[in-house]
């Protein structure tokens, strides 16, 4: 059957050029447009006895309990391709900003569908205005990657950070993940607009599971995740910032070794989703201080920031003294940062 990539993207601009609305309608809608458009392309591109909609793969997916609903389209062998599915894919529609920040439940879910036997590939199909894929709301994040690049993301930022999403989809009695990936890998296949519904797109994610055999735990009380992920195989233990601290600080006048290891005391990547943002984040700051000597004011961008010089320093071969010039007294001053952020608090 090819490039699913390939495929999707074909599928997709057949899709946004067919969609129309009738009357009075606005909104391209999921289930009234999405769907059975995207549906009837696929069948046209790999054959319509290989795509079905609205059903659950025939082998159960693990690490979740309750089970999730049926996927909205998958791709698999005649007669029934949900008996052995090839391809799985999530639909969404909608212009408000729940329906981005709920992205990571369709991107755990597929995940999961990933590690079934015979399956190649996964995606995401999600449809809203240019404006909200641009903004700042919950999960659009996801899809300003450049088109046909990827990005390593931290499933702990996914529930993290948006939260509010989770306790909407968690509370109503949808499928629940009892374990997720460590990380997810994620593509931007491509981005369609939508002639029919103005100010409209199409953009698709594929979904990978780089480590398989390692997950985290959902905890069933909570919609967070209680695993703080180390930043190595063998790093040093984590320290969450609420239970951070003036222990746990190093002296100002401590050899750079400690340096390192309080560094790595929390994963800025997993803070921050991923290490471009964690990236993007740390050089703003370092810019910052090289021009004007300050630094921030809150404890995670500290700590987020001190983790990444840290791997910086690493991956360049330096340490902090031996990198570029101030490096080891920027350091310094975020470390002493914290230390005032952690006694100022009380801890």
């Amino acid at each position: 059957m090819g490039d699913w990539d390939e495929t999707l993207r074909a599928a997709v601009g057949t899709a946004a050029a067919k969609v129309a609305p009738t009357t009075d309608e606005r909104r391209l809608g999921e289930r009234r447009h999405l769907v059975p458009a995207l549906g009837d392309a696929l069948g046209e591109l790999v054959g319509a006895a290989h795509v079905s909609a609205g059903m659950h793969a025939a082998t159960p997916l693990p690490d979740w309990r309750p089970p999730p609903g049926p996927f909205d389209l998958l791709v698999g062998q005649p007669p029934v391709p949900s008996a052995h599915p090839v391809v799985g894919i999530e639909v969404k529609s909608g212009t408000h900003r729940r329906k981005l920040g709920e992205t990571p439940y369709e991107i755990f879910k597929l995940a999961s569908f990933r590690g079934l036997d015979g399956v190649e590939a996964a995606y995401v199909v999600m449809a809203g205005t240019s404006a909200g894929f641009s903004g700042n709301d919950p999960g659009a994040a996801l899809f300003k990657m450049p088109l046909g690049t990827s990005e390593e993301w931290y499933c702990s930022y996914l529930v993290d950070e948006w939260g509010n999403a989770w306790e909407h989809l968690l509370g109503d009695g949808n499928g629940r993940p009892v374990r997720v990936p460590r990380t997810v890998r994620l593509q931007l296949v491509c981005v369609e607009d939508v002639p029919a519904f103005p100010d409209s797109q199409i953009r698709v994610l594929r979904v990978d599971n780089p480590r398989p055999c390692r997950s985290l735990d959902l905890g069933s009380q909570r919609l967070s995740i209680d695993v703080d992920v180390d930043p190595s195989e063998n790093g040093p233990p984590q320290i969450r910032d609420a239970d951070l601290g003036p222990r746990h600080v190093p002296r100002s006048d401590c050899a750079e070794s400690e340096l390192h290891l309080f560094a790595l005391s929390c994963n800025g990547y997993a803070r921050e989703g991923n290490l471009t943002n964690c990236a993007r984040l740390a050089d703003e700051t370092r810019a910052r201080w090289d021009e004007m000597a300050v630094v921030p004011h809150d404890l995670r961008t500290l700590r987020s920031c001190l983790f990444f010089e840290q791997r910086r320093a690493q991956k360049s071969g330096n340490g902090f003294a031996d990198g570029p010039a101030g490096t080891l007294d920027y350091v310094r001053a975020l470390v002493e940062a914290v230390r005032a952020q952690v006694r100022d608090r009380g801890n």
